[in-house]
């Protein structure tokens, strides 16, 4: 697990990370590593000022807060940064390679390099850079890790991206919270059975409620991973917006799997294989 904090006071991100790991009381070894958000491209970053506004404005500011997780509380666990490319950039991407020294010489062990810039967000999105992570990846120490983020919706997408950047892994953040089964194929690891998104909808429920997640927050990724079905049946996607427990949330998730039980309203998200 890596927790991340948004920030560009060195001593408040210092103080939320250490609460944290206070908070997380028996299991704060379970952190392993602090992750700086150096890529949101969101205006609520713009106004926090930090995320992609953060690493085009103030290098010097994020590579402090850098400095300063490492110095307080990175003996024992990795620091990360989320980054983008930088706007504008040169084809060498020579503004993107300084930013980013700037924060390995900070002490930053692990980069994970969204290969779109801050500008590419939403309809302006486009297709990410994977060459651009590869040239990132030939560019830092061989000892810093680079996780490739970026366009990765299924398994053969996250092994191509893999392929092209050279990188060490691959991240995945829509296409994951749409498909949790997204790296394992959709394949279940001990049957070989095909899991569909009805099924990952109710394993989440399960996990939901040994956890006491609040069901706000439970909506948002059931109407991501059931997108399909909820769309098609706008009584079901009412309902799931007015539900305040997750067994009301459950109850929606029974009342899709009457209308439609084979699922063929929600997207199969399967590899060849399964055809």
């Amino acid at each position: 697990l890596i927790a991340q904090f948004a920030g560009h006071d060195p001593p408040t991100v210092a103080r939320a990370a250490a609460a944290t790991l206070e908070l997380a009381g028996p299991h704060a070894d379970n952190v392993v590593g602090l992750d700086v958000n150096l890529g949101c491209p969101q205006q609520i970053a713009r106004r926090g000022g930090y995320g992609a506004y953060l690493l085009e404005r103030d290098i010097a500011a994020a590579a402090a807060v850098v400095r300063r997780l490492r110095a307080d509380l990175g003996d024992e666990r990795i620091i990360s940064c989320k980054v983008r490319l930088l706007p504008d950039d040169d084809a060498a991407l020579t503004n993107t390679n300084v930013a980013v020294a700037r924060l390995v010489d900070a002490g930053c062990g692990l980069l994970c390099v969204h290969g779109r810039t801050r500008i590419q967000n939403k309809h302006l999105s486009g297709a990410p850079s994977w060459p651009a992570v590869a040239a990132l990846r030939a560019a830092v120490p061989p000892d810093v890790v680079v996780i490739a983020n970026g366009g990765v919706a299924d398994a053969e997408t996250a092994a191509a991206a893999l392929a092209v950047t050279g990188a060490d892994a691959v991240m995945s953040g829509e296409g994951l919270l749409a498909n949790p089964a997204l790296f394992c194929g959709n394949r279940d690891p001990e049957a070989g059975a095909f899991v569909d998104a009805r099924r990952l909808a109710r394993e989440y429920l399960e996990l939901a409620e040994a956890t006491n997640a609040h069901p706000g927050d439970a909506r948002g990724h059931i109407f991501k991973m059931l997108h399909g079905g909820l769309s098609s049946l706008p009584g079901a996607r009412d309902a799931l917006a007015a539900a305040s427990s997750l067994e009301a949330v459950r109850r929606v998730v029974a009342s899709l799997d009457a209308a439609d039980p084979d699922g063929d309203l929600e997207a199969r998200h399967h590899a060849p294989d399964f055809d």
